[in-house]
């Protein structure tokens, strides 16, 4: 009888070895999956940006913003020049969860329309997980000017490499690991309202 106990007592004992084991290993292989996915981000997920969970996700300042159909209309307050140096109406853009990667795309397509009668300039500024932190070197910034009506403009994530006019910083900026993007506006300037139709990718 001893014995049979014995038996039985290290059988449990093994198999409770073996199943720890798998659970470690199981464990593991989910931490490490957690981490590839942290690293990587969300992937380059569709923008829609009506969506309501979405604009749940975003920070505005002196800005106001209404769902307009298929589209996104945002109206920037007027900077005055007193105001200029410390007033930037903006809205910030952020993933639904985690972070965007970019990594295999070569830029933004923005599909926009100037509600005005006169020129509209607007900033677009993407920015990595350490870039919303302030580092200039992992945001990177381009100015946009858009007639009346609407314009379709390229955000080409290299173009502060290439030289091309307009684009700053970014010399660092983690594609695999975007944060957020902003909308914004540099004063002294008047009030401006911008339709925002779309935003896809270049690939």
């Amino acid at each position: 009888m001893s014995m049979t106990k014995n038996k039985l007592t290290l059988a449990l004992l093994t198999a409770g070895l073996m199943f720890g084991c798998a659970s470690n290993d199981n464990n593991s292989a989910n931490i490490e999956e957690t981490n590839t996915l942290i690293e990587a981000g969300v992937g380059a997920v569709d923008i829609v940006v009506t969506e309501g969970e979405f604009l749940g996700k975003t920070a505005s300042s002196d800005t106001s913003y209404r769902v307009t159909g298929d589209a996104l209309e945002i109206t920037f307050d007027k900077v005055t020049k007193s105001q200029a140096n410390s007033k930037w109406p903006s809205m910030k853009f952020h993933p639904v969860s985690g972070n965007y990667d970019w990594s295999t795309k070569k830029g933004l397509l923005l599909e926009l329309e100037n509600k005005g009668t006169e020129e509209a300039r607007i900033e677009l500024k993407v920015s990595d997980n350490i870039g919303i932190m302030g580092a200039a070197k992992h945001q990177l910034d381009l100015p946009i000017y858009l007639p009346p009506g609407k314009s379709s403009i390229n955000y080409l994530f290299d173009g502060a490499q290439k030289g091309l006019d307009g684009y700053r910083g970014g010399s660092e900026l983690s594609l695999n690991m975007i944060a957020e993007f902003t909308l914004y506006s540099v004063g002294p300037i008047a009030e401006q309202t911008i339709v925002v139709h779309s935003i896809t990718y270049l690939d």
